[in-house]
This record gives C-alpha cells, structure tokens and sequence, in this order.
C-alpha cells in the first residue's frame, strides 16, 4: 500500500512538471 501512495506522488509530481513545462510552451 505504501508504494503505491508513493507511485501516486511520483505520478502527481511529473504531472505538475508537465503542467508548468506546457505552460512554458505557450508563452514562445
């Protein structure tokens, strides 16, 4: 059970990552 909460941090942590690095796009 503990793994998986980490997994769903990891997964949670690439997604603001990836958020933030779509926002970047849009402002070239």
């Amino acid at each position: 059970m503990e793994s998986q909460r980490k997994a769903k941090n990891v997964i949670m942590k690439l997604k603001k990552e990836s958020d933030q690095w779509f926002e970047d796009e849009e402002d070239l």
